[in-house]
């Protein structure tokens, strides 16, 4: 079920509209999510280059929080799932010989539920990993979508009575608002 929902919103990304699709027919979100699936922060390296000279800014702060994310859940995932294996094989060794070899300090139930508390640990580790891979190929494509979205001072909204006096001599509103 998870998997058809990730396909179905991996498929409808180049679906969605950005503010103005004119300005720059080379840039393509649905490029920048591919690329983010390819190689982590790709996407957003091809979001800065493909930038506006004016709003160049504040995207390369992104490269290091997700490689520093990764890096992290690896190691969490390395460093759990070894010593998952250590009190595993040290169970297997009391169990088949009776003989202690390390963790003199606990008996084998208590063994069982460390081991058990590492195996969640190591799967949660996976999971954070999952989890900052998808959240940056989401960002990619959500700054690919956004690249040229127009939030400079340009903006108006115009409220003004319309005299379009007709038949009946009602007064109408008109709203303009310009981006």
């Amino acid at each position: 079920m998870k998997l058809v929902i990730f396909l179905a919103l991996f498929f409808t990304i180049g679906n969605s509209y950005c503010q103005d699709t004119t300005k720059n027919n080379l840039h393509s979100p649905k490029k920048s999510a591919i690329l983010s699936l390819c190689l982590p922060s790709a996407g957003q390296f091809y979001n800065h280059a493909n930038r506006l000279n004016k709003k160049k800014n504040n995207l390369w702060w992104k490269i290091p929080i997700i490689y520093g994310g990764l890096g992290t859940s690896v190691f969490f995932l390395l460093d759990n799932n070894k010593e998952y294996n250590v009190i595993k094989n040290e169970r297997l060794l009391r169990l088949n010989t009776g003989q202690i070899n390390a963790y003199p300090l606990y008996t084998s139930s208590q063994l069982k539920i460390i081991q058990n508390d590492y195996r969640r640990w190591r799967d949660l580790s996976v999971i954070s990993i999952l989890a900052v891979y998808l959240l940056q190929v989401i960002d990619a494509s959500v700054e690919g979508h956004l690249i040229h979205f127009d939030n400079s001072d340009n903006l108006s909204l115009n409220i003004k009575p319309l005299n379009n006096y007709n038949n009946f001599n009602n007064m109408q509103l008109s709203i303009l608002y310009r981006f």
